[in-house]
């Protein structure tokens, strides 16, 4: 039985069209550093009961995704993470999905120089300097998490959010004492306390977090 289907380093295939995988279903998919700029819903569909992670990485060189399924994420019951860092997604598009836990849609070139573990510091000399150049996604659409019922964790690091974040880009349906959101070194620079302070109650009961690093100032009286 095939359990992943893997694509590394091909600059040659620049769509994952209808048919490319047959009838096969997979349960792991990883492209990584490849030049595939969309992916038709089609192409996945054989794998909606069983796919269980999706990953369209660009760490090295920089993916060229623009179109991505959105719309059929719906039908992925068993699709837990979805990661499409360091590509070129500009907008994010309200979507449903019950099974999500992890949705990481980052651009963590800048992030990965400014933090982090040690593994970094071997593979930031292979990464180019650009900044802030994939995915630079400026807008989360109002109740972009409301449809997310099991969603534990949202990766945006260094995208073009911002300047400000409303109660209701950040309204999460299954918030819960642990979840994790990773905002950091976006364009925010307003934090009202309306915005976050009953999701900080939550978290303060667990182990979750937010992370906010970047130059933001507290507004008192914001709406």
């Amino acid at each position: 039985m095939i359990l992943t289907f893997q694509m590394y380093y091909n600059d040659v295939v620049e769509e994952m069209s209808e048919g490319m995988l047959g009838d096969i279903s997979f349960e792991y998919i990883f492209l990584t550093d490849c030049a595939i700029g969309s992916i038709h819903s089609s192409t996945l569909l054989p794998s909606s009961e069983r796919l269980l992670s999706l990953s369209v990485d660009g760490l090295l060189n920089g993916g060229k995704l623009t179109e991505f399924p959105w719309d059929a994420l719906h039908q992925f019951t068993s699709l837990y993470n979805v990661n499409i860092q360091f590509n070129s997604i500009t907008t994010l598009p309200q979507f449903e999905s019950s099974s999500l836990m992890h949705l990481n849609i980052s651009n963590l070139i800048r992030a990965a120089f400014i933090a982090l573990s040690r593994e970094w510091a071997d593979a930031k000399k292979h990464i180019s300097a650009k900044s802030r150049g994939w995915n630079p996604i400026t807008d989360i659409p109002a109740g972009f998490f409301r449809d997310m019922g099991n969603l534990e964790r949202f990766d945006c690091y260094d995208c073009a959010l911002g300047p400000t974040l409303s109660t209701k880009y950040l309204e999460f349906h299954s918030l819960q004492p642990d979840t994790g959101l990773s905002i950091s070194t976006n364009e925010i620079r307003e934090l009202t306390e309306v915005s976050f302070c009953p999701m900080l109650e939550v978290l303060s009961l667990g182990t979750g977090s937010i992370n906010l690093n970047g130059e933001i100032f507290l507004d008192h009286n914001a709406p």
